[in-house]
């Protein structure tokens, strides 16, 4: 994660500059993927305006297969990690409530080299803009969220062939700089690992 600061285009931002909070979900893992393979990865901050305990999930899926990438931002009322479980890959809209943020931005990449595949689901919100489904989100914040990671044979499987979450919440304090925080943690299986 990284706080984000510049002079602001338009006199309406916070004391003369604008503020982003960007993130980034990269998943690395020793094979590569078959052509009908689904991705999905998520970052999950506890930005939920309707549920005191509930996340919002920032979440990226991809089909290894050609075809194009998709983001989406849905309000959950628990974890992302457990709710995203079970079901079918791409039925990430079905686990929440749609958000619509046009001050949240996110891109899927990926790439396979040397025996191993990595991933990135990568985004930004930008601070002091209200929305109602979110909490607000300014610099001295504390952001508590979660990540993780999903691979699964089809986009419509409901069993993962590989995966990783946060088992817990971990946090952030939104800064008035540019300082980046970056966290690991090893996967389950030892060719894997997430790190956001």
């Amino acid at each position: 994660m990284t706080s984000i600061k510049r002079i602001a285009q338009t006199i309406n931002q916070s004391n003369g500059f604008e503020y982003w909070l960007g993130f980034t979900v990269q998943t690395n893992w020793k094979t590569s993927p078959a052509a009908t393979n689904y991705l999905a990865q998520w970052w999950s901050p506890k930005w939920n305006a309707a549920a005191a305990d509930g996340y919002t999930a920032y979440v990226c899926g991809q089909n290894f297969n050609g075809a194009s990438s998709s983001t989406q931002i849905v309000n959950v009322a628990s974890a992302f990690s457990g709710l995203y479980a079970a079901g079918a890959a791409s039925g990430i809209s079905a686990k929440g409530t749609a958000v619509t943020d046009a001050n949240s931005k996110m891109s899927y990449s990926s790439a396979t080299a040397n025996g191993w595949t990595s991933a990135w689901c990568t985004g930004y919100r930008q601070l002091y803009i209200k929305n109602a489904a979110l909490t607000d989100a300014t610099v001295g914040n504390t952001v508590t969220f979660r990540a993780g990671w999903a691979l699964s044979s089809s986009s419509t499987a409901t069993s993962r062939l590989q995966s990783g979450a946060t088992a817990s919440d971990l946090s952030y304090v939104i800064l008035d700089l540019a300082i980046a925080l970056t966290v690991s943690a090893a996967a389950t299986s030892a060719i894997a690992s997430l790190t956001f």
